[in-house]
């Protein structure tokens, strides 16, 4: 035995077994590793789930015998609207691609904002100001108080979130309407107080006969509306609020009359409501006299509709992810012979630039260029005269970036013709007498038509104005090689150009 004591047996199994574990880990990182990439490149990214949230169900089969105790049927059907919330919510929660917002959650999202709380706590105060005022006989005052409160609890959805507390404006507001005699104007503050809280019940006695027979009437009048889901959730309250509550369709559920004479089977009116489209996407009508097939057709409805919102989305991604084939932009030219052994200064070729490409891939791209310049004379003259030239270019390039911002790179060959005279001297009898002067010497001259072929490369940037339109910025260098007697004293042209662009 070692003087250092035992010797443990770890190394000898790792000697032992190492090469095999090592071996079998290597097999799980393989096997793992395409997994991981395959999820990696799933298009989470297109395949956008829907956000949906569900807003309170609501009761309205009451009459006028209702009116100061509900009879046990409505009053059994309303207290199921709870019931039929909970259906509605697990039924879309088995939705594939669906991101349920239960009715609390998307109301606590309103109601968390600080405006929202400062809107509704200056309504309160209107409201308590109106009901004094109409205490102290001041209807004209205690009207114009209770109809701010109305427009303070709208203006912060208080239609959805404090319903109640707008059922009690719209009461005062009825009753202070009777007081001076409007009463067609209490009647709709009435039907609006019963539509926000359709479970609302008077004491009998405590009003007058003449508030009574008005409070009856308007409950009359709300049964016998046809559509109360939209009437109760207009789209100027579910659009803003969707934007609050960051979800894009509101479910709304009101549970109403029969509209059949042959039945008084009271129905289940469920509306969704998409807020991008400010459109309904389902509006059915379901009747609750059998709850096992009220369920299943519940669920029916709600699964066809998901079927056509999926085939929607995939169209409107089959659309968003196509790109465009192909490109063309027009802009501003300004070039610079950087070889001009005839000339002491560079001299400027400004000039109109169109691009036009073709992307073949999502990586490669062919493109033809066309720009028509001039080139002045520098502030020398050692360019006697200026010159215009056509040029055109045809290649290909690699592209790459995101949508909104692109760079390429790209290489081709270049045809420019130039139809006037390039004559160029440093010579200052040249200058003073002319070129065809015999005491000109130094003179270069090139007669038209002139062309030059070289070999073009540029490279730059497409920054996306929205889905068609981008602002684009390149540059462009051409190295000529014909004709020869030419590009020996000029050559090199660099081209920035600047434009804006659309695709296609």
């Amino acid at each position: 035995m070692p003087a250092g004591g035992p010797v443990s047996p770890r190394p000898r199994l790792m000697r032992r077994f190492g090469p095999r574990l090592a071996s079998v880990a290597l097999l799980l990182l393989t096997a793992v590793a395409p997994s991981a990439r395959a999820a990696d490149a799933l298009p989470e990214s297109g395949w956008k789930p829907l956000r949906i949230g569900v807003l309170p169900v609501r009761s309205y089969v009451r009459g006028a015998e209702d009116l100061f105790e509900e009879r046990p049927g409505p009053r059994q059907l309303r207290e199921t609207a709870g019931q039929w919330q909970r259906h509605i919510e697990r039924t879309l929660s088995r939705l594939d691609l669906v991101r349920l917002r239960p009715s609390t959650d998307a109301l606590k999202r309103a109601l968390d904002r600080s405006s929202h709380r400062e809107a509704t706590a200056l309504a309160r105060e209107r409201y308590i100001l109106g009901v004094e005022r109409y205490r102290a006989l001041a209807t004209d005052e205690a009207i114009e108080q209770l109809e701010r409160a109305a427009r303070l609890y709208l203006d912060a959805q208080g239609d959805v979130t404090e319903a109640r507390e707008l059922a009690d404006v719209q009461m005062y507001l009825g009753l202070a309407q009777l007081e001076r005699g409007g009463s067609h104007a209490a009647h709709m503050a009435f039907r609006q107080m019963w539509l926000l809280d359709p479970g609302r019940v008077v004491d009998r006695g405590y009003y007058p006969e003449a508030v009574e027979r008005a409070l009856a009437g308007a409950l009359v009048d709300l049964a016998q509306l046809p559509d109360k889901v939209r009437i109760r959730f207009p789209a100027s309250t579910l659009v803003p609020l969707a934007a609050q509550a960051q979800v894009e369709m509101w479910v709304t559920a009101l549970i109403e009359a029969g509209t059949d004479d042959s039945t008084d089977a009271p129905v289940l009116a469920l509306t969704i409501f998409d807020s991008r489209t400010r459109s309904v996407a389902l509006d059915v009508r379901i009747p609750l006299d059998d709850d096992p097939l009220a369920l299943d057709l519940l669920d029916r409805e709600l699964t066809a509709w998901h079927a056509c919102a999926l085939e929607s989305q995939d169209r409107q991604l089959a659309r968003r992810v196509q790109t465009p084939r192909w490109s063309v932009d027009l802009g501003y030219t300004h070039t610079l012979f950087l070889r001009h052994d005839r000339t002491r200064q560079l001299f400027h070729s400004p000039g109109v630039g169109l691009a036009v490409a073709w992307q073949s891939t999502s990586a490669v791209h062919v493109f033809g260029e066309f720009s028509q310049m001039v080139t002045a004379p520098d502030s020398n003259h050692d360019l006697l005269s200026g010159f215009i030239t056509s040029r055109l270019a045809a290649g290909a390039g690699l592209t790459g970036g995101s949508r909104r911002v692109r760079v390429f790179v790209q290489a081709g060959l270049e045809l420019a013709v130039t139809f006037t005279d390039i004559r160029m001297s440093k010579d200052v009898d040249c200058k003073h007498f002319g070129a065809d002067d015999a005491r000109c010497s130094g003179l270069f001259r090139d007669e038209p038509p002139i062309a030059w072929l070289g070999l073009n490369f540029g490279t730059g940037l497409r920054v996306g104005l929205g889905e068609s339109w981008y602002l684009t910025a390149r540059t462009g260098f051409t190295s000529y090689v014909a004709p020869a007697s030419l590009v020996r004293e000029l050559n090199f042209p660099l081209s920035f150009t600047l434009g804006i662009g659309s695709r296609f």
